[in-house]
């Protein structure tokens, strides 16, 4: 299905790529491999229940993003762009295969960075500008009343929602490094230098630094690198053609697909209506013409 715009310039609802299909399989394979590693290493006595718990926890947790897009596009009929829904079972396949069976976030480089970690994080910050340009424009309901707005504030209102959630994921982190000490989500354990039993039953750590906000601040830092060219990207787009930007890249909702649609309708009709129009008088042409030819 393909819909043109208010404007009748472009297409922005393409048939759904067979490359997003494939991926949406490997996705799920991928975190159902997750699941089947961790207990397979727990049988084998090489990971402990906490370990197999946060890794069985985050391949469920996975695979239930993978079905968010279907549940988008089925349930509450919304369009996701054929980019953005590759993107998203794309980063979902590296979190997993990558980061969680190949283990590439445990990896260090230069200055103890975990480039592989950095990396998807700066990812995840060119993902959810595109959301949160999709949120504004999906308030506004359809196409015709995101004319108008003010591209630098788009802007801003995309990079605030990504920063947004990046803080709510750097929370998680720490929540569940809080609960127990199995944890090891914001890198608290990197540079332990002991980890005893005081006299009151209780475990003590010692540190050199603190390896856990600079965990989360490099997180968040990278996060804001991946999100800031978007966010160029959006107010030059959007100074140049409008809307358009947020009409070609971003999730449209329900109303604005059916807005789309009926304007669609009623494009082709008018078309219809004037090639008839042409028709009718090419044949009315045609007869005065033989009319003349026989006078």
């Amino acid at each position: 299905m393909k819909i043109i715009t208010v404007d009748g310039r472009k297409q922005y609802l393409p048939k759904k790529w067979i490359a997003t299909t494939v991926i949406f399989y490997v996705a799920i394979a991928a975190c159902i491999a997750v699941i089947i590693s961790a207990t397979v290493r727990f049988c084998m006595g090489k990971i402990y229940g906490g370990d197999l718990f946060h890794d069985i926890g985050m391949g469920v947790g996975a695979l239930a993003m993978v079905f968010l897009p279907l549940l988008m596009k089925k349930v509450f009929k919304w369009y996701i762009p054929n980019l953005l829904e590759f993107a998203m079972y794309f980063i979902i396949i590296m979190n997993m295969l990558g980061g969680e069976v190949l283990h590439l976030f445990n990896v260090q480089a230069f200055a103890g960075l975990r480039l592989y970690d950095k990396f998807m994080h700066t990812f995840n910050g060119v993902i959810f500008m595109f959301f949160g340009y999709s949120i504004l424009g999906m308030m506004n309901n359809i196409p015709e009343k995101n004319r108008g707005l003010s591209p630098l504030f788009c802007a801003l209102f995309a990079l605030a929602f990504s920063m947004l959630i990046e803080y709510l994921w750097e929370i998680y982190e720490y929540t569940l490094d809080s609960i127990s000490d199995v944890f090891n989500m914001q890198r608290w354990k990197d540079d332990l230098v002991s980890l005893l039993p005081n006299e009151n039953g209780y475990w003590e750590t010692y540190t050199r630094r603190g390896s856990a906000i600079v965990d989360t601040l490099t997180d968040m830092i990278v996060h804001l690198i991946g999100s800031l060219p978007i966010a160029v990207i959006g107010v030059l787009s959007m100074r140049k053609s409008g809307d358009d930007f947020i009409l070609r890249t971003c999730v449209l909702s329900k109303k604005q697909v059916a807005y789309l649609e009926r304007y669609n309708e009623e494009q082709a009709a008018e078309q219809k209506e004037v090639v008839a129009l042409a028709e009718a008088a090419s044949v009315s042409d045609v007869g005065d013409e033989e009319r003349e030819d026989v006078n």
